[in-house]
Order: structure tokens, then C-alpha cells, then sequence
């Protein structure tokens, strides 16, 4: 999504905000050793921890894509991303990019997307094919709902490309 959006020609900023396992820095190849966690913790300023994808991926279109990702896992999570500091970064944020796209813990397992969602114009739901339960997804839509947010849609992936055809 963050690629694609890029591509278009918008500012658009992908935070790791799975402090407990991220995962972004595996996708992009990218050094995990500073990260959301630090800002949070630390004096490091995001600017200093904002990594330019062209850097990374010789990709044509994504030279407005920026990731922030996860750092190290800190001991509670959701304290930090409750924060002041939080609040602080995406309002900076906001002012800088057309679009802030946070990848988080599932939302039935963690409040941590729950909690960032309050903080976010507009929710995107990635449901797992094969993975996800009907259950899970009805529940999610649930819980985000009753804390009025606004749900974008949903996204499959991990779906297999092959269909069996009889």
C-alpha cells in the first residue's frame, strides 16, 4: 500500500508500529537498530530515525516514501505508544506527509492498534487468507467501530495466486 501510494507521487511515511515484533525492516532490508521505539524512549529525534527508501530500493516512483521502523522491543509497548510523545509524532507528522500508514499487531491479540486507531483519520483492516477467521474479522470491525473509527475497507493478502479450478 505505502509503495503504491508513493508511486502515485504522495509524501507517504510507514511506521513499525509492532514494537513487540516488527517486521518492516525485514521487508525494506533495512537496520532495525533505531527505530519507533527509540524516539519514544530516547532523545533521538525523528528526523534522525526517518530512512529515505530510495536509499535502500533502486525502485522507480518510491523516492516519497519514508519508513520509520520498529527498533528495539520495549518492555510495554502500549505505554509508549499512549504517550504524549506519540501524539507528538503524528501530529508532526500529519504536516509533512499525505499519508501515515502504521503496520501493527493484530487487533484482536493487542490494543496497540486499537489505541493508535483513536489517533488516525481512517482505518485499513489486512486480513490474512486462510489465516483470519470470520469470527476475527467481524470482531475487529467491532471493536473499531465502538470506539468510532472510520474503517477504509479491508486488504487480503498472503492469498495464493493459484486457483484450483474443477
Amino acid at each position: 500500500m505505502s509503495i503504491t501510494l508513493a508511486r502515485k507521487g504522495l509524501k507517504v511515511i510507514l511506521i513499525d508500529a509492532d514494537m513487540r515484533s516488527p517486521q518492516i525492516h525485514n521487508i525494506f532490508n533495512l537496520d532495525n537498530t533505531y527505530g519507533l521505539s527509540t524516539i519514544l524512549e530516547t532523545s533521538l529525534t525523528m528526523k534522525d530515525s526517518i530512512i529515505p527508501v530510495e536509499n535502500y530500493m533502486h525502485d522507480v516512483g518510491i523516492d516519497k516514501l519514508k519508513i520509520i521502523t520498529g527498533g528495539h522491543s520495549p518492555d510495554n509497548p502500549i505505554k509508549l505508544l499512549e504517550s504524549d510523545a506519540m501524539k507528538n509524532i503524528i501530529n508532526e507528522l500529519k504536516n509533512s506527509f499525505d499519508f501515515i500508514i502504521f503496520d501493527t499487531p493484530p487487533i484482536c491479540s493487542m490494543s496497540d492498534a486499537l489505541l493508535l486507531a483513536k489517533y488516525n483519520d481512517q482505518v485499513l483492516l489486512t486480513i490474512a487468507s486462510g489465516t483470519t477467521t470470520h469470527h476475527e474479522i467481524t470482531w475487529s470491525k467491532h471493536l473499531l467501530t465502538s470506539i468510532k473509527v472510520n474503517i477504509l475497507g479491508a486488504i487480503l493478502n498472503k492469498s495464493s495466486s493459484q486457483r484450483n479450478v474443477t
